[in-house]
């Protein structure tokens, strides 16, 4: 019976957001029927194609046969520097301004788009599926988030309602006492999620405080592994801990996701 309530609370969730679901399970079902190699092309070749026509910056690395060749690569500096001629003139899409998450250097403001999102989104979405076995907001899921700036923007009554029809619980692990990590632990084992996902070095760290202090962890079905390089020190202290799989989902706010991991046969990722 429970399972039916988070049922219901996604697809609520989508009925609220529409058209935006609607882009997301095209994106999914071109993944899910294209050769992913054929599909990659033909994107990119309307990209090139695009910003050839309509980006000052690209139209002058570009060719006549639309190649690749003679690219340099862009750089947090040179976005800094020729922010605006990088801005394609044609709007597409509703645009929004985001910024990375400084891990490697000062932040850089970017300007993506709904066309950006829905793919971040729909990549997600078909990983689970394919990969994972489950609807990725059918299920209750836990997020041990280390971004503070995050966190703020889910303070809002809006945002916890969506929260709540993602059947998500999001907790915040940025610069965190290990007396609240302990807190946490009791509260996942109350809410039993289905599965736990969050930043690698924050998994690690909830793993690690367990340890010290002795303190077993709710075991869900999987290991989600975002945001952060996963280094196999980690993941090992991680499947440990929880007695279970990790999978490595990584990205980054620059351009979406980047890598995943999928399990072998014999066990193993690759």
């Amino acid at each position: 019976m429970r399972q039916y309530g988070h049922e219901l609370r996604r697809q609520l969730h989508r009925l609220l957001r529409r058209r935006f679901h609607n882009l997301c399970d095209s994106r999914i079902c071109e993944m899910s029927n294209r050769d992913p190699f054929l599909l990659s092309r033909e994107y990119l070749d309307r990209l090139l194609s695009f910003v050839g026509d309509h980006n000052p910056y690209y139209r002058d690395f570009l060719t006549e046969s639309c190649q690749l060749d003679g690219f340099s690569l862009l750089t947090k500096d040179i976005i800094r520097e020729r922010f605006k001629c990088l801005q394609t003139r044609k709007r597409t899409a509703t645009t929004y301004k985001n910024s990375s998450g400084g891990s490697t250097s000062r932040p850089v403001t970017l300007i993506q788009d709904t066309n950006f999102l829905t793919w971040s989104e729909a990549t997600q979405e078909y990983y689970f599926r394919e990969f994972l076995g489950v609807e990725r907001r059918a299920v209750r899921n836990v997020w041990l988030w280390g971004s503070d700036r995050d966190t703020l923007k889910l303070r809002s009554w809006r945002a916890k309602v969506s929260l709540y029809l993602q059947n998500s619980l999001f907790l915040n692990t940025f610069d965190m006492p290990e007396q609240r990590w302990l807190e946490y632990i009791e509260r996942i084992k109350s809410y039993r999620p289905y599965y736990i996902a969050g930043y690698a070095g924050s998994l690690y760290e909830m793993a690690r405080v367990s340890r010290k202090y002795d303190k077993p962890l709710f075991r869900p079905q999987f290991i989600y592994s975002s945001a952060e390089m996963l280094r196999d020190f980690m993941r090992e202290e991680i499947e440990e801990r929880f007695q279970t799989k990790v999978y490595d989902f990584y990205g980054s706010r620059e351009v979406g996701p980047l890598r995943v991991s999928v399990r072998k046969a014999a066990g193993t990722s690759s």
